[in-house]
């Protein structure tokens, strides 16, 4: 579904450098060490962004059903009716549910109700499969269980736990390592922290305050922290406590945002597209010009309030001393134009007959959905209040796009 929300929360997430950590196992449980990162080799080690490296866009699997954590495989895998059993996210960016033998309802029994069931349904046959076609998916981190009841048996089913937390619903469809497509890039030489710190086990994500969240069963055990650079990094400072949510899950919570991110408390202020056009112009003698063109160049130029002192959080220090040292002229830096939506934004030209899949989204043409740039602002900021109040800083930065 389009978000249609003109002012959504943003968030700006720059690469994310693991080289440090080559060949290390920074974090341990119950004694156990985590699987080391593997050496990285000179071009390796260096993610996206932090939800790449958190979580590699995606859910771990197994290659089959069972073990597996994305969507399809955990509603394989937990319901026992029904044969190839599917959950797809339709050209009209909405979902359905689907098996090939058996009529079947579905409602939500816990947790936020993150796919759009909205109440009590029903399938249909359609061309050969049993089918119920979902409504509105909510963006942001998701964690919800559902009820699903075998008609012909009366039998119900529980999918899902609604205390297991995921980045958002894109991230709990794909299947890591699996999609096969541009944002599918973890492997065994760069893998993510979630793939190496008890996979399967395991949720590691952002919320929507930019902390990091490691969900988990807590039977494998709570962090210890064996390298406090790590540890820091991820913007953590060893006095978090984990809290039990139930169902045999604990999360642990960072007290401090992740550098490498800036997630403010008010939408964007304002956002437009430039052009730079680079070229060689010469006047020619007998009049008229020649041109040698070089290349077009598109950027998108935000202005936002920074959180201060006096506001809801104050983000001014955490600017200045973490995500700016991240953020510097040239570097990989990408823009969500909305939190909870981790696709990749392209325009109604680019995307042609496909307007919403697991990778892209049209939506706004273009004003939705994440932009993948270089910061090419002003390496100087002037954090000046509008007012004696210390309660906003207004800041100005332009993006490059990559030329995909």
């Amino acid at each position: 579904m389009p978000f249609n929300n003109p002012a959504p929360n943003f968030a700006l997430s720059c690469s994310f450098n693991a080289r440090e950590w080559s060949g290390e196992a920074p974090i341990s449980r119950l004694g156990t060490p985590m699987t080391s990162f593997p050496t990285f080799s000179d071009s390796q080690g260096i993610y996206e962004d932090a939800i790449t490296f958190l979580n590699g866009r995606g859910s771990y699997f197994t290659g089959v059903a069972t073990g597996s954590r994305d969507l399809a495989s955990q509603l394989e895998n937990q319901v026992s009716f029904g044969t190839d059993w599917k959950v797809e996210l339709l050209s009209n960016d909405k979902i359905s549910i689907s098996n090939s033998t058996h009529n079947f309802k579905i409602w939500k029994s816990a947790g936020t109700d993150f796919l759009g069931v909205n109440g009590t349904l029903t399938s249909s046959l359609i061309g050969g499969r049993e089918i119920v076609l979902l409504d509105n998916w909510i963006r942001g981190n998701c964690g919800a269980a559902y009820n699903i009841r075998d008609t012909a048996t009366s039998n119900d089913y529980v999918w899902l736990s609604a205390d297991n937390t995921v980045q958002d619903c894109i991230v709990y469809l794909r299947k890591r390592r699996y999609e096969l497509d541009l944002d599918d890039t973890t492997s065994i030489s760069e893998p993510s922290l979630e793939s190496l710190d008890n996979a399967g086990s395991t949720r590691w994500y952002i919320n929507s305050e930019g902390h990091v969240v490691s969900s988990y069963l807590t039977s494998v055990g709570d962090i210890t922290w064996t390298n406090t650079d790590f540890r820091n990094r991820l913007g953590f400072d060893g006095g978090e406590a984990p809290a039990f949510v139930g169902f045999g899950y604990s999360v642990l919570t960072a007290n401090n945002p992740i550098p490498c991110c800036l997630y403010p408390s008010r939408p964007i202020a304002e956002s437009h597209y430039k052009v730079e056009q680079v070229a060689e112009a010469k006047r020619k003698i007998g009049g008229g010009y020649v041109s040698n063109f070089v290349g077009s160049y598109l950027q998108t130029q935000i202005t936002y309030h920074l959180d201060a002192l006096l506001d809801q959080v104050d983000l001014t220090r955490h600017f200045t001393d973490q995500f700016i040292k991240y953020a510097s002229n040239g570097e990989r830096v990408n823009y969500y134009q909305g939190v909870g939506d981790s696709r990749r934004s392209y325009s109604s030209l680019e995307a042609g007959t496909t307007d919403y899949n697991k990778l892209y989204t049209s939506e706004d043409n273009g004003y939705q959905g994440r932009v993948r740039g270089n910061l090419v602002s002003s390496n100087t900021y002037n954090l000046l209040y509008p007012s004696r109040l210390r309660r906003r800083i207004r800041i100005e930065q332009v993006l490059e796009h990559l030329d995909e």
